[in-house]
């Protein structure tokens, strides 16, 4: 197999255990069909899929009226709630699997159920896809052979949080966790950075769902910096019994997780019985800080599907260390050959870089001269189409009430992106193979053979990236910027530019 092919998008590991897996349903031989997995009604956890599933939508219906992409072919997709729930996640992909039309690929959200779907889809050498899964775990290649995702994980945020303690000589802090894999191997992850850095642990607390025992613990242990990392429910059952420990306030500072809604200490309190007012839990809230991979794109900046972002300054790691981003700024030639700006760090300000090739402009180029025209349109366009699709679904959003997952939606737009030019690409390459690969559509249906029993796309020299609506996808591309906020009563101040 050509080194060329083997460029091509990541993402497009098309492949059967038996030879000949067929992309499209006899039917229908035009449409190319992938699954989609969605956290959207339950009670725990992630339910991202509420913003998200619109968001894939919006980028399904972009990339079928382009005309560069995939060329006499349509994108599908075919979704249903998991409700965050790794069993019910992997019962819904097993209906998507087995029953008609034939899924090329699946779309996942939500860790747990990310982690259970691709533990199982590598013995069909299925790709998944993962919109909104940061655990630290998914990284492994050897666990997850086929999971690629355009969400960063967990970890990116614990040089910024080891900064900030630096920073303000914070030498001894706590940590209080769920016991979920997600923040488990966050928490790992962030005590050996500690141990690096001379900070030191003095407790660490963790709960399944009743948070009372272990807050109360961190009282006993005085305990005055405390990093908590759990879901958002869980968050709300914290944040009251703060306030009934009367740890909050001036004397304590706590870090959040940055991706919880800006509203979300204030609703579903009757819902899930918790405890406290609003008022209350208004005043535990005030003045704790998150922090975050920056989720939507700052500038102007044209991405591959036509939108464009402007410059902005960001929190980032200084030099030396670097994060994921999903909103990458500036000018700085990345390995797609896009430009950013350098970006403005706490400490030192990385020089540019100059990677790959020049950047052209206006066509987007991706990896091996595979080119797409753009429209001049702008990044606010997405956002705009967003919002417009939630209030017909019933949610405020002049009121400042956005749904789970809001944050993420560029992740979900862009993996169906990400999806369409891996497909797009194979489809550009497939007349250049050495005879490894086939591409045959002689009976009205499509199909590639290969005889090791299956076709592995995949960048295997460090990584595809393309500009895009959170800015910047990138499969192995370590380089980009978080935010860093705190909060004044119910609003969010934004420190440092960003988000």
């Amino acid at each position: 197999m050509s080194r060329g092919f083997r460029q091509c998008m990541l993402i497009s590991m098309l492949a059967s255990l038996i030879k000949g897996y067929t992309l499209v349903d006899d039917n229908e031989d035009s449409v190319l069909h992938i699954g989609g997995i969605f956290p959207i009604g339950g009670k725990g956890g992630w339910q991202g899929g509420q913003a998200c599933e619109p968001a894939a939508s919006l980028a399904l219906e972009d990339v079928n009226n382009r005309k560069d992409l995939l060329p006499g072919f349509t994108l599908k997709l075919h979704w249903n709630d998991s409700e965050c729930e790794p069993g019910l996640g992997a019962s819904v992909m097993y209906n998507l699997l087995y029953n008609k039309p034939q899924k090329l690929m699946l779309l996942a959200g939500c860790s747990t159920v990310c982690t259970t779907v691709a533990e199982a889809a590598k013995m069909w050498n299925l790709v998944v896809l993962c919109y909104g899964a940061s655990s630290p775990a998914l990284s492994d290649r050897n666990r997850f052979p086929t999971l690629f995702r355009t969400h960063p994980s967990a970890t990116v945020h614990n040089p910024t949080r080891i900064k900030l303690m630096e920073k303000f000589g914070w030498s001894r802090v706590a940590i209080l966790q769920q016991a979920e894999e997600v923040f488990i191997s966050t928490v790992e992850d962030l005590e050996a950075r500690c141990k690096e850095s001379g900070i030191e642990i003095v407790t660490r607390q963790s709960f399944l769902s009743d948070p009372t025992d272990a807050v109360r613990n961190l009282r006993r242990q005085d305990a005055r910096i405390i990093v908590g990392l759990f879901y958002v429910v869980a968050a709300r059952r914290v944040l009251c019994e703060m306030y009934k420990q009367n740890i909050h306030g001036k004397s304590y500072v706590w870090f959040f997780i940055g991706w919880y809604e800006d509203n979300w200490f204030e609703v579903n309190l009757k819902k899930e019985d918790i405890n406290c007012t609003r008022e209350q839990m208004k005043v535990a809230a005030e003045g704790h800080l998150t922090t975050e991979a920056l989720m939507w794109n700052q500038g102007n900046q044209r991405t591959i599907s036509g939108k464009v972002r402007e410059p902005a300054y960001h929190l980032g790691q200084g030099e030396g260390t670097s994060v994921p981003s999903r909103a990458r700024l500036g000018n700085q030639r990345t390995i797609s050959g896009k430009v950013r700006e350098p970006a403005h760090h706490l400490d030192k300000v990385r020089e540019p870089a100059h990677h790959l090739d020049k950047v052209k402009e206006p066509a987007h180029h991706f990896r091996q001269g595979v080119t797409f025209a753009i429209d001049w349109t702008t990044s606010e366009d997405f956002r705009v189409r967003l919002n417009e699709m939630l209030q017909k679904s019933g949610y405020e959003i002049d009121h400042n009430r956005f749904p789970e997952g809001y944050q993420e939606a560029p992740l979900a737009y862009d993996a169906v992106w990400a999806v369409a030019l891996g497909k797009t690409c194979v489809l550009t390459r497939l007349s250049e193979t050495d005879g490894g690969a086939s591409f045959n559509d002689t009976d009205g249906g499509a199909s590639f053979n290969d005889t090791d029993g299956g076709v592995r796309l995949s960048d295997t020299d460090g990584g595809a990236s393309f500009n895009d609506t959170d800015g910047g996808a990138s499969f192995n591309d370590t380089d980009g910027g978080a935010s860093f906020n705190d909060t004044d009563g119910a609003s969010f101040n934004d420190t440092d530019g960003g988000v």
